[in-house]
């Protein structure tokens, strides 16, 4: 069944990018080095990753090829600014008149920009999550934009996508009568009773 793009779409791109957005607005130099539960990526790395995914979108917005996976800015000391400006330039693009008529062409797969709304909104709330762990603190996501999020997730798993350098981490198991924002967490191949004081 195909996916049609509207002003609600956005909104929930607005929504979830606005949380991650919240999250780092508080990211100091210092913060940078910690552990995330990302495998292998501090905080600069993942900051890094979601501006330059951000950066990525909006160039595909205006018909480059990009690759959303390995794409990552470098921050610097300033992660706030490097996020801030990404998404700002991400958004408008997203407001840009036809802009939900696009099609939006990654080194992975042409998508129509239902998809892709769907893509940026849920890479937004399990980075904000990610981050929100990385620093010690819990970040509840919307219920209505994680329900859809996990379900879409649930209908596309396939353990033979999922793994090292793959946009997701196999499946972790966990209770299926669990609220929703840690299945979908769990899905995603996050643990999601992860904390920074279980790494070393």
């Amino acid at each position: 069944m195909g996916m049609v793009a509207g002003t609600s779409d956005i909104e929930s791109v607005e929504r979830a990018v606005g949380l991650f957005c919240t999250e780092a607005s508080d990211v100091s130099a210092a913060d940078l080095g910690r552990p995330t539960p990302c495998a292998g990526w501090d905080v600069r790395a993942l900051v890094g990753h979601v501006a330059g995914f951000y950066d990525a979108v909006a160039s595909a917005l205006h018909g480059e090829r990009v690759d959303l996976v390995s794409a990552s800015v470098d921050v610097g000391d300033d992660p706030r600014r490097a996020i801030d400006t990404a998404a700002t330039e991400m958004l408008h693009a997203w407001r840009e008149p036809g802009a939900l008529d696009r099609t939006l062409a990654t080194t992975i797969r042409d998508m129509p920009a239902a998809l892709a709304t769907r893509i940026v909104t849920g890479d937004s709330l399990l980075h904000a999550w990610d981050l929100a762990r990385a620093l010690d603190r819990p970040v509840p996501m919307p219920e209505d934009l994680a329900a859809p999020q996990l379900a879409m997730m649930q209908q596309y798993y396939d353990p033979a996508t999922r793994g090292p350098g793959r946009g997701f981490d196999v499946a972790v198991e966990w209770p299926e009568d669990a609220p929703v924002q840690e299945r979908l967490v769990a899905l995603s191949g996050r643990d999601p009773g992860w904390s920074p004081a279980g790494e070393h």
